[in-house]
């Protein structure tokens, strides 16, 4: 036993250090005003998979943090405010969403909460409809109620505060007085994961491109939509408001 076992650990102990030792950090800047970085480590035979701790910045502070595992979330997920508060606890196995989903006020108190090993709400308190349309058995895209909408798995709060920390007013459009309401279609897989992002209702073209860059950044993530009792395809429009107030 010892002649078979001992090499078996030592092999797999050289394995696992020879492992670790294929990564290099990456370091991506964002935008200069709120001093935007995210930290993350890559293997560095493919250096589009991420491997281990994933850490966004805001101003300093952590607003974002998590674990992949070969390119997939595999850990509980945390967003925070730019002051540390606690916005959503997300539990992820190998990019498959798992156990219970919580999201937060700015008290601390929890209005969603999802439990993902029973597929139903322990928590859920009132949310704004979306518009969407799903897909069809034939392909075809039809406006209005699947027997199951698509939900968004975000608190109101988590959503203002991300709002708040992330989008900017474009110099272009402040000289150039534009203001409206960015239509942002995105479209759902049939397990809710965003798949595509495009702007529905144009307003400005800089608007138009800091709407679709602060919504891709959020990564939002549904329960899809549901027809005939199987889970289908969706697309869900989410308006993006921009005024300008002058004194």
């Amino acid at each position: 036993m010892k002649l078979t076992v001992g090499p078996l650990l030592i092999l797999l102990f050289i394995a696992i250090k020879s492992f670790s030792q294929q990564t290099e950090e990456i370091v991506e800047t964002g935008e200069k005003y709120n001093n935007e970085r995210k930290v993350y480590s890559v293997l560095k035979e493919n250096r589009t998979v991420k491997q281990g701790l994933y850490q966004h910045y805001l101003n300093g502070n952590v607003v974002l943090s998590g674990y992949y595992i070969m390119d997939k979330k595999d850990s509980t997920w945390q967003r925070h405010t730019s002051r540390g508060l606690l916005m959503s606890w997300k539990s992820y196995a190998e990019n498959k969403r798992t156990g219970i989903w919580t999201f937060f006020d700015y008290d601390g108190k929890i209005t969603l909460q999802y439990d993902f090993s029973k597929n139903e709400f322990i928590i859920r308190q009132p949310d704004s409809t979306f518009s969407y349309s799903y897909q069809s058995a034939d392909g075809e895209w039809i406006e209005g109620k699947a027997d199951q909408d698509p939900i968004w798995l975000r608190s109101i709060k988590e959503w203002q505060s991300f709002l708040n920390m992330t989008m900017r007013y474009p110099q272009k459009a402040i000289d150039h007085n534009k203001m409206g309401i960015v239509l942002v279609t995105v479209t759902l897989d049939e397990e809710g994961n965003a798949i595509n992002y495009q702007v529905e209702k144009s307003v400005y073209p800089a608007l138009d491109q800091e709407s679709i860059r602060v919504i891709t950044l959020f990564q939002p993530e549904f329960l899809p939509a549901v027809k005939d009792g199987k889970k289908v395809k969706a697309k869900v429009k989410i308006p993006m408001y921009f005024r300008l107030e002058r004194g």
